[in-house]
């Protein structure tokens, strides 16, 4: 079904994706492009022409019914509490509890997350497109030495449909701006410690991703017409989403990560309606 769904969808993104050269039930084959991932061609400048393809390229709204709020809904809620409890699964009964988290007091990751729906269920009120990656990290694009972009590693669907939402896109590409899925892959890049309630974690960064943070989050708000708020709440449950499908140090790195970003983005959410109401 996975494979099946794969090549599917390389028909829908034919251009954007290598040419498929061999299929069959349980494989597929595609054409080899030189060329780096954006990883590793390092460089703001690809990097913005990227996103500027992206928009030109990809991301074409297609008109639906509701029930495409509904697969948002289970995508981003249902997904969500399911890997949630995947994770608590196998760790202590710590991990319920409220946590410091550098420096910083972090409430019960489930009060966090009934707050954070009741604020943000307009995640669900997605962007519909079949022109969607599903997986846009900087690992899955190859630069090619044409100077074009290739998308590998597309998703097979977006909750078992072929309807996909723009915000997902947005929202894993600034996940991997965030943190440098490339370098995490080294687990002497990054680290996590829990002693009890108190937690510290670390990561190492990109000097130029740290700089296209701003000039992607710049390109959103005054090059789009897409909503930034929406993009990093989505991102704080992707990085939830990842937690129980890595070894035990990343995971509880990715927990915790996303406890604090879900906290950081309520009390901004309150303050905002604190100073709404105030006025």
């Amino acid at each position: 079904k996975f494979v099946e769904g794969r090549i599917k969808r390389a028909a829908n993104l034919s251009g954007l994706v290598p040419e498929l050269i061999d299929h069959q039930k349980n494989l597929y084959s595609y054409e080899w492009k030189n060329g780096r991932t954006l990883y590793d061609c390092n460089d703001i400048e690809i990097w913005t022409k990227f996103l500027d393809f992206c928009k030109d390229k990809l991301w074409k709204e297609e008109f639906t019914d509701n029930t495409f709020i509904k697969k948002c809904h289970n995508f981003y809620y249902q997904k969500t509490n399911d890997r949630l409890e995947l994770f608590l699964s196998s760790r202590d009964e710590t991990f319920l509890d409220s946590h410091t988290i550098n420096g910083k007091s972090s409430n019960e990751i489930k009060a966090l997350m009934v707050t954070f729906f009741d604020y943000f269920l307009n995640i669900c009120d997605g962007i519909p497109t079949k022109l969607f990656h599903g997986d846009l990290q900087f690992d899955n694009i190859i630069y090619g030495d044409d100077q074009k972009f290739y998308l590998l590693d597309w998703r097979q669907d977006f909750a078992g449909d072929d309807i996909g939402d723009v915000y997902y896109d947005l929202a894993k590409m600034y996940g991997g701006i965030l943190m440098s899925y490339k370098l995490m892959k080294d687990s002497n890049n990054f680290s996590c410690y829990t002693d009890g309630s108190m937690v510290t974690y670390d990561y190492k960064s990109e000097p130029k991703l740290d700089q296209f943070k701003l000039a992607y989050e710049n390109w959103i708000v005054y090059k789009s017409e897409y909503d930034l708020d929406k993009i990093k709440a989505i991102t704080s449950l992707i990085f939830l989403n990842m937690a129980p499908l890595h070894e035990k140090e990343f995971g509880n790195l990715l927990f915790f990560n996303s406890k604090q970003m879900l906290k950081e983005i309520i009390d901004n959410k309150e303050y905002e309606n604190y100073n709404a109401n105030d006025q």
